[in-house]
Order: structure tokens, then C-alpha cells, then sequence
């Protein structure tokens, strides 16, 4: 059963102007980044392609928190040795 409207207290949700404010502070800090190392386009793509990879399997080992030991996560779609890229898939089974 959810709750109403007015249990939910007004600081739950930051305001917009935040999230815009940190967002555009770390696009830029990770662009400086990518300067201060001299990286290729290329080289960026990569880059970002791996932090993808980390974001979606820290988001299937979150998933498989609920559920008890004995899981295995699987990847697939790409060689163990080189970046992931779109064609890659996690599952766990």
C-alpha cells in the first residue's frame, strides 16, 4: 500500500537545478580529463564504453544481491580481451 502524497517529505527529491549543477560539473571535469591525457577520440570511446560495461554489471551484482549465492554472471557477444561495445550482453544465471 503506498503512502499519501502528503507523508512524502518536501527535501526527497533534490531540486533540478542540482542534478543540472553536478551533472554539468562532472561532464566538464571528465572532458578535462580526457584533455589532460590527450586522448583520441577513439581512445575516449573506449573509455567510456568500459565505464558503461562497469555501470551495467554493477547493475546486475545489485540485482543479484536479493537473490541468494551461487550466481554466475556471464558475458557475452565479445572476447574476454577487448573493450565492450554494444554487441556485449550480461546475464546471470
Amino acid at each position: 500500500m503506498s503512502k499519501p502524497a502528503d507523508s512524502i517529505t518536501s527535501n526527497a527529491f533534490p531540486e533540478a537545478y542540482l542534478t543540472t549543477q553536478v551533472s554539468d560539473h562532472l561532464t566538464q571535469e571528465i572532458l578535462d580529463a580526457f584533455n589532460r591525457e590527450r586522448l583520441t577520440p577513439h581512445q575516449v570511446r573506449v573509455v567510456l564504453s568500459r565505464v558503461r560495461h562497469l555501470i551495467d554489471t554493477g547493475e546486475v551484482i545489485a540485482r543479484m544481491g536479493s537473490h541468494s549465492g551461487g550466481d554466475t554472471i556471464h558475458r557475452t557477444g565479445c572476447h574476454e580481451s577487448e573493450a565492450p561495445h554494444e554487441a556485449c550482453e550480461i546475464t546471470v544465471s
